[in-house]
């Protein structure tokens, strides 16, 4: 596939380090990267289309969900991606993101099912948006 992504918008860009988490996305299928940030994220929770920068040296492409991950019970503000095609020990990086756009608000869902299946939609969405295949597929 040809990747004609030179030219897209830019919302934010953000810089931070990856920190453990709860695992919860691992545990569902959609491993997470935690970001540390140092300062207040200036946009709205909601899940979004993101470039990663200095993964092992190339850009990466990820899902961004910033918010309180209501779905989970969680209160803090956090940020966190799932990178796409990749597979390696990640905590303790320094990363730097871009956020490209909003795909949608942050929403409580009544069910890992049905969550499972937004953020499937959520990465086609990502895919789509930069002409990429995800390739770790899991659902």
């Amino acid at each position: 596939m040809k990747n004609n992504n030179f030219n897209k918008k830019i919302l934010l860009n953000i810089q931070g380090k990856i920190i453990h988490g709860c695992k919860i996305g691992t545990k569902i299928g959609f491993p997470t990267a935690n970001i540390k940030i140092c300062k207040k994220i200036p946009i709205s929770n909601g899940v979004y289309i993101v470039t990663v920068k200095k993964i092992l040296n190339k850009k990466n492409y990820a899902i961004a969900n910033i918010g309180i991950k209501p779905t989970f019970l969680k209160k803090k503000k956090i940020l966190e991606l799932h990178i796409f095609n990749i597979n390696c020990n990640l905590y303790n990086k320094k990363i730097k993101l871009i956020i490209h756009k909003k795909i949608r608000n942050e929403i409580k869902f009544y069910s890992i099912y049905e969550l499972k299946k937004q953020i499937n939609q959520d990465i086609i969405k990502v895919s789509n948006y930069f002409n990429i295949k995800y390739l770790n597929k899991k659902f």
